[in-house]
């Protein structure tokens, strides 16, 4: 029987065989700091009250835009 040993990226579960290179996996992903917008429309077209579209800043900087679907 053979053992295998496997690196599991936190972030996005991915598995790896070498060690280095999950932790070039996780350093890839950006974290999400803060929500800096929200877009909503009136309750009659959005009954739950979901934001439509949500603006995020990320640790490096980077502010990108996320719409519902």
């Amino acid at each position: 029987m053979k053992e295998l040993k496997l690196y599991t990226c936190e972030f996005c579960g991915t598995n790896y065989s070498q060690k280095r290179v999950c932790e070039e996996c996780e350093k890839s992903h950006l974290i999400a700091k803060k929500i800096k917008r929200q877009r909503y429309v009136p309750m009659k077209n959005n009954q739950k009250g979901h934001p439509i579209s949500i603006d995020v800043q990320f640790d490096n900087g980077d502010i990108v835009t996320y719409k519902r679907g």
